[in-house]
């Protein structure tokens, strides 16, 4: 057999099995909606979705806020220290009672930017075992 014909054969036969697997007609099936996929669709989901996205925005400048308060009480020291190490500036701004309750917010406030975070997590996990 020359190249030609094992060639031709080989095309036919791919044309053949092409042809006869495919023309198998199936009615059409309705497509299977996907949580994963479509859960963005559902307008109440995405209002949820857009609401956890706001109250963690919020918390997030409430905790920038707090955090630049902070910088200005470190700056503050370190001005009035100059050369002081890490842990003097540290030592001292301990001593200040504004320093202690600004630090204890900024830690309420990762603390609630965490548990929002949480809530957001279990309510798509919800969606998507739905």
């Amino acid at each position: 057999m020359t190249m030609k014909r094992i060639a031709g054969f080989c095309f036919a036969a791919a044309v053949c099995a092409a042809v006869w697997t495919g023309c198998s007609r199936e009615e059409a099936q309705e497509p299977q909606l996907d949580p994963v996929k479509d859960r963005l669709a559902d307008p109440v989901y995405r209002a949820q979705i857009d609401a956890a996205i706001a109250e963690r925005g919020d918390l997030i400048k409430n905790r920038a806020a707090i955090a630049a308060e902070m910088e200005k009480m470190i700056a503050a020291v370190k001005a009035r220290m100059p050369g002081a190490t890490d842990d003097a500036v540290k030592a001292e701004l301990e001593k200040n009672p504004a320093w202690n309750d600004l630090y204890k917010q900024c830690e309420d406030a990762n603390a609630a930017i965490e548990a929002q975070s949480a809530r957001s997590r279990e309510m798509i996990r919800q969606r998507i075992s739905k």
